[in-house]
């Protein structure tokens, strides 16, 4: 097995970046599966994480597309931002995952990442967007409903004992 360096931590809020992470996605490859570990492990608690085995299968699944936006590659900062989609059915798109490093929140790279699937449901004849987050932060539920989504269904027990999620769905813009 071949070793991998450690991927440095991203610092998006010490003083201004030398090069601001730039709100163009780029389709992601295997040689981003160490940057993307790190990114799961600084956004997502250990239930709701993704191994390096899940991420290994959407980056390979001919299906599932793993989009990022590099912070500042050359300098080997890493990734600010994350999204993996899936389809789910004919008409419905998945968003699997979406990350973006503390440190960056608030530059718009999430909404750079949704206006992404959204353009991709609608180049691929899909009607919805679907995607599960944690019941437990209002701040996340309070984000995705600021961005056009609408709780659907609230699911029991998804991350675990006592750890709920809603079921969030939208239409992509300009569709019927």
């Amino acid at each position: 097995m071949r070793a991998t360096l450690p991927v440095p931590p991203l610092r998006c809020s010490d003083g201004p970046p030398k090069t601001p992470p730039s709100p163009n996605p780029r389709l992601a490859g295997p040689k981003d599966l160490p940057a993307m570990l790190e990114l799961e492990t600084l956004c997502f608690d250990r239930a709701r994480r993704d191994s390096r085995e899940v991420l290994r299968r959407s980056l390979r699944h001919p299906r599932h597309e793993v989009w990022v936006i590099d912070f500042d590659r050359r300098a080997g900062e890493g990734l600010a931002a994350a999204l993996v989609i899936r389809p789910a059915g004919a008409a419905t798109l998945r968003l699997h995952s979406v990350a973006t490093h503390p440190d960056c929140r608030g530059r718009g790279l999430g909404k750079a990442l949704l206006l992404l699937a959204e353009r991709r449901a609608s180049e691929t004849g899909r009607r919805r967007l679907t995607l599960e987050a944690d019941a437990g932060r209002p701040d996340l539920l309070d984000w995705y409903e600021r961005e056009g989504f609408r709780r659907k269904r609230r699911l029991p027990d998804y991350y675990g004992p006592g750890r709920d999620a809603w079921r969030l769905s939208r239409a992509p813009a300009g569709s019927a």
